[in-house]
């Protein structure tokens, strides 16, 4: 599995409520937007993220871990994931690969207002069009929302538990249809379950240079170059200006 293939571009937090088997998806919209603020108020927030890779068919058997180090504030975001930096301020997104020796340049995306977790599209629409019924349980301060989808989805299985009280997500795990094979004569896909794992939480202060994109690269005669430190890395320029 390459680390590109094992990066989610969607990073789900998907909601649902009820007692039993229920579709009430306003009450889903809702919980997610309290998840989503939970860790991407306007403050500083800093966490971290364990993706965690398994066969659908052995999911306490773990094949690959991948950690990621987070930290926001406001629409600003950064994250070091394996030899990769992230950076996002209101001027630009960089993306560092420090293995390939390579900078990639984008137009920050709108949906960082609450996060860089990507779920902001999650909304209600979303939620009715995809989900074909959810059900809930709780066990003392967490709760546990399982998603069940409609046989269009993209998804095909997703968990979330997170703190009633807090909304501050522990865990999730996905399966995305595309890696479920189906092999002649067994009828049980053999998926891949992501499983995400959230810790270290805080709210504390840290220096906001962190966001600070001219550590990699610089605009000269308005072009993008890299800086001194990484002038053998290459600058890919996907800024769109209208």
């Amino acid at each position: 599995m390459s680390l590109t293939a094992k990066i989610p571009i969607v990073l789900l937090l998907l909601l649902f409520t009820g007692n039993s088997y229920t579709q009430h998806f306003d009450r889903a919209a809702e919980e997610l937007f309290k998840i989503r603020n939970s860790y991407s108020d306007s403050g500083y927030n800093s966490f971290t993220i364990q993706y965690q890779y398994a066969m659908e068919t052995a999911p306490k058997k773990i094949l690959d871990t991948l950690t990621a180090y987070i930290k926001i504030k406001g629409s600003k975001y950064y994250c070091k994931i394996d030899k990769m930096e992230f950076i996002q301020n209101d001027s630009v997104n960089a993306a560092v690969y420090h293995n390939e020796k390579m900078i990639v340049l984008t137009n920050p995306t709108t949906s960082t207002e609450k996060g860089r977790l990507v779920i902001d599209n999650w909304d209600s629409a979303f939620i009715a069009a995809n989900i074909d019924s959810v059900m809930l349980s709780d066990k003392k301060a967490l709760r546990t929302l399982h998603f069940y989808f409609t046989p269009e989805s993209y998804y095909s299985y997703c968990i979330i538990t997170y703190n009633k009280k807090t909304y501050r997500p522990q865990k999730i795990s996905y399966i995305q249809r595309a890696t479920q094979n189906y092999e002649a004569g067994k009828s049980k896909p053999n998926g891949i379950i992501v499983t995400v794992l959230f810790s270290a939480y805080s709210n504390a202060a840290f220096k906001d240079m962190t966001f600070d994109y001219t550590r990699f690269i610089k605009k000269q005669n308005n072009k993008w170059a890299s800086v001194a430190t990484y002038n053998s890395y290459s600058v890919v320029n996907n800024v769109y200006v209208e």
